[in-house]
């Protein structure tokens, strides 16, 4: 056989570069699909939340505000009792604005939140469902472009930024099941290269060391990114009310008829602590005391 028709041996460095090349592939596919699971458990996190404001979140704004007010119809009444001629108008509201002008803001702050409930709930349901081919290639496409453009597979700060506003593009997409962007956003980037000129093998091969260090980092941050959601309040509910439907049983349903009673409890309560506070008000302006 002529020298050249040998085979040359792979060194020790070309065979660790190939198999840390391996490694780095695969902890890339790992760090795509917990990106990817992310993605879908914040998505399915987000239409619980809409289902959830919708159906309950918005009865439980009614009955805060309720109590609230009759907290306060409670404390004027109170003033009164106690106080007697001593009290005026404006020194019971300035009191209550000091007691419960921070709930207020807080309550108010979650009727905004979930203002327009109803209608994004009906949005929800009116979406079309996927067929699974293109479901199937959606999930496909996603985690092809997770593996290329995820923030965390960045080797530099600025590749970092510019997969960042990369990935909130591909997120919406992904949110909307929109596979024709999906697709667009892949022909339009194109593949990466991740290659330095003039890098000797001993130099690839510490550089691949540390990149592989650096994904297993990557991926245990990732993970317990996807713990700390399944541990939310939200994930909680959510499993628990999937649970319930798999047995018949519609959760939220029974919330909203329990919580509708206490609303009508509360109403009457608080008619009552209006009248009771304007026929003492009445009876102060007709006695002739000032402030009132």
């Amino acid at each position: 056989m002529t020298q050249a028709g040998l085979i040359r041996a792979k060194t020790p460095e070309e065979i660790g570069i190939e198999e840390l090349l391996f490694e780095i592939e695969q902890k890339r596919q790992r760090v795509a699909l917990l990106g990817q699971e992310i993605e879908e458990l914040k998505q399915a996190l987000g239409r619980f939340q809409v289902e959830y404001n919708a159906r309950v979140g918005r009865l439980y704004v009614e009955l805060d505000k309720l109590e609230l007010l009759i907290q306060e119809y409670r404390l004027r009444i109170q003033l009164i009792a106690e106080r007697g001629r001593q009290v005026r108008l404006q020194e019971i509201e300035d009191k209550l604005k000091r007691r419960f002008s921070a709930r207020w803001q807080e309550t108010r702050q979650t009727e905004r939140e979930t203002s327009g409930a109803s209608e994004a709930y009906e949005r929800q349901k009116a979406e079309p469902e996927l067929d699974e081919e293109t479901a199937q290639e959606l999930k496909r496409l996603y985690r092809e472009l997770a593996k290329r453009f995820h923030p965390d597979l960045a080797e530099t700060e600025e590749e970092r930024q510019e997969n960042s506003d990369l990935m909130a593009e591909i997120n919406e997409a992904y949110a909307r099941k929109d596979l024709d962007k999906l697709k667009e956003i892949a022909e339009r980037e194109g593949e990466r290269l991740r290659s330095v000129p003039g890098e000797t093998q001993a130099e690839k091969l510490a550089r691949l060391i540390r990149e592989s260090h650096r994904l297993d980092s990557v991926i245990q941050r990732l993970q317990g990114d996807l713990e700390e959601l399944k541990r939310s309040p939200t994930w909680e509910m959510m499993q628990r009310v999937a649970k319930a439907r798999e047995n018949g049983e519609d959760i939220l349903a029974g919330l909203a008829r329990g919580l509708e009673q206490q609303i009508r409890r509360k109403r009457e309560e608080l008619g009552g602590l209006v009248q009771r506070y304007a026929d003492l008000v009445a009876q102060r302006k007709q006695s002739g005391h000032a402030g009132w």
